[in-house]
């Protein structure tokens, strides 16, 4: 994450404290980056020299005008004109992480050899959540190369419940 990235979303969600909007504006900024996401286009319009200041900040009036908060149209008017539009991604990713921390909600990726069932999911969320004491946003993936069990990353670390570290574990003492 950029410097100014982390400035700049850091900046945004002491204003979103202040106007008690941190839910409305996470939204906002999660539509909006999904949006320059999917049309990396969008950021090479409003960093372009050629096209006049006023004609990109209409741009913005057009698309985000209406459905979200004036602070956040103002946001991105500013890295607009002051040339910064590519710090979005990262000040939304320093919101995102402030958000988060407010609100005691971790991000957990779970890796398993096959698909976890829904049922599966749920347990593992409401165990990892006691643990903690927060909320768990879990994401799963499938990694073939476990063979069998799970890994869980968290911010703290990674807790390796996999067949495959039992494996090496196993080879480590037969060969120590």
């Amino acid at each position: 994450m950029t410097e100014l990235g982390v400035e700049y979303g850091t900046a945004l969600f002491e204003l979103a404290l202040e106007n008690d909007a941190k839910e409305e504006y996470m939204d906002s900024l999660e539509e909006i980056d999904s949006i320059f996401r999917e049309n990396p286009q969008y950021s090479d319009f409003l960093a372009s020299p050629g096209i006049p200041m006023g004609e990109r900040i209409m741009a913005l009036d057009t698309a985000f005008g209406s459905g979200y908060p004036e602070d956040i149209l103002s946001f991105l008017k500013l890295l607009t004109e002051k040339g910064r539009i590519y710090v979005l991604r990262p000040a939304v990713e320093q919101y995102r992480k402030l958000y988060k921390a407010s609100d005691h909600i971790s991000d957990v990726t779970v890796a398993s050899a096959v698909p976890l069932t829904e049922e599966q999911k749920s347990k593992l969320a409401a165990r990892l959540e006691a643990m903690t004491g927060g909320q768990i946003q879990l994401h799963c993936v499938i990694d073939e190369k476990l063979l069998g069990g799970l890994t869980i990353t968290t911010e703290d670390g990674i807790i390796d419940g996999s067949l495959k570290r039992r494996l090496r574990e196993i080879k480590d003492v037969m060969t120590g």
